[in-house]
């Protein structure tokens, strides 16, 4: 396990000052107080409720954590010139590194975005951000570890690390299973959460959307959002992997149903919508309006009435972990230990194959992040555009095991549908608010 923690502080000048505290305490062979440094920064970046104060941890907590297929490695980004450096933690090591300097870094992202969004894997960017971000640390790496769990802050928390390449030119995938977080006290929090579920699934797919989309960045009203009838049949088969299944599709999937719901003995809820930019550009869940709701589901929203104790939420929806400090805190913050998004837009029917792979790996007893990574593998051996699967990443504690019940048995039987929606035809569209 490899956990990569990006800590980019969002006040003026900070990025410059914490990396340069980094660097210097790098530079005098003190890479154990750099780590600690970078925690007690970032600790308390986004908690969730009810944990208490989250401090920082030392150095010894987190290495007690680890296995030996795991490293813990803290980066700090230092702006567009500023020194960035990384802080690599196993469980009997410790060492830093200075990383080359990263003035493109946000324009290389923004522009692997555009090129893998319309199907092409951009190889190029894939070796640049990997020269500057991957090859530094993997060096250092004992053989055995096989999980990078990157924790981040923006704008690095747009990185797909998935695809980035290493020395050898193989993607990341093909050695690590990767996941986000934003600390290691975070992370450490996270993963001391006892757990639950049973086995259940709730799943919502192509609610009924209101007339028109919240205003966005621009002001004024959004667009209108078309319907996502591959959304309604993807949120049926997924559900036939829980031991229990509820599907809410159509006029039933309102925000007070689904806040309504008993998620005791659920480990999975999987939401596959629109995601739209609402007024300040927080990205909102689309979800049907009624029951006193108007279908748009905020972040703050989220955090502050959902109650869900779920294992795993799967938001299949274009863009809906772009800012881990948005719609995947939300979740983490109400109650989940492991949130999967996506960092660009997917389409309607293509995103059921790759979630049907990840629900497999589930049921075959992986953990959400190497599940999540059994799903890419496939989707690359088959041919699957990039623009399908390699946006997908997995936030939070993704480590554990154990999620859903072994065997691979799909239960076809005892799923409510009660909209009858998910079942008809309809053409590909994208799930970003298009």
């Amino acid at each position: 396990m490899i956990v990569l923690t990006a800590l980019v502080l969002q006040m003026a000048g900070a990025p410059d000052r914490l990396a340069r505290e980094v660097a210097e305490l790098i530079a005098r062979g003190r890479p154990d107080r750099a780590f600690e440094r970078l925690d007690a920064e970032r600790a308390g970046a986004w908690v969730p409720p009810g944990s208490g104060r989250v401090e920082g941890k030392t150095l010894p907590t987190v290495q007690t954590r680890l296995g030996p297929d795991a490293a813990f490695v803290a980066l700090v980004w230092g702006g567009t010139a500023g020194p960035s450096a990384a802080v690599v933690v196993t469980r009997d090591t410790v060492f830093g590194r200075l990383l080359p300097e990263t003035e493109r870094l946000e324009a290389s992202i923004d522009r692997f975005h555009r090129v893998a969004a319309v199907g092409f894997e951009p190889i190029d960017l894939a070796r640049e951000l990997g020269r500057l971000v991957v090859e530094p640390l993997v060096a250092g790496l004992p053989a055995p570890v096989t999980r990078l769990v990157v924790a981040v802050g923006r704008p690095l928390d747009r990185i797909p690390f998935d695809l980035l390449r290493l020395p050898d030119q193989r993607r990341v995938l093909e050695r690590f299973a990767t996941s986000l977080t934003s600390s290691a006290a975070v992370w450490l929090t996270l993963g001391d959460r006892l757990e639950r579920g049973t086995g259940g699934i709730v799943a919502v797919g192509n609610p009924r959307f209101a007339p028109r989309a919240p205003s966005g960045r621009s002001g004024g009203a959004g667009p209108t959002l078309r319907r996502l009838p591959g959304s309604g049949r993807e949120a049926v088969r997924v559900a036939g992997y829980g031991r229990t299944r509820v599907v809410m599709t159509g006029r039933e999937a309102t925000e007070a149903a689904l806040e309504g719901l008993d998620y005791r003995g659920v480990s999975v809820v999987h939401l596959a919508t629109h995601v739209v930019d609402a007024e300040g550009g927080r990205p909102t869940l689309a979800l049907s309006p009624g029951d006193g709701g108007d279908g748009w589901l905020s972040p703050d929203e989220v955090a502050a009435r959902w109650s869900i104790e779920a294992e795993v939420v799967v938001l299949a929806a274009c863009r809906s972990a772009v800012g881990i400090d948005g719609l995947p805190a939300a979740f983490l913050a109400a109650g989940a230990r492991t949130v999967v998004g996506t960092l660009w837009p997917i389409r309607d029917r293509a995103a059921t194959a790759v979630m049907d792979r990840f629900y497999q790996g589930l049921v075959a007893g992986l953990a959400p992040d190497q599940a999540l990574r059994a799903a890419k593998r496939w989707a690359l051996a088959a041919g699957v555009s990039v623009a399908e699967w390699g946006g997908f990443v997995a936030v939070g504690d993704a480590g554990r095991a154990g999620v859903l019940a072994p065997g691979g048995q799909r239960a076809e039987g005892s799923i409510q549908v009660r909209d009858g929606i998910a079942g008809r035809p309809g053409r590909i569209v994208g799930r970003g608010g298009q």
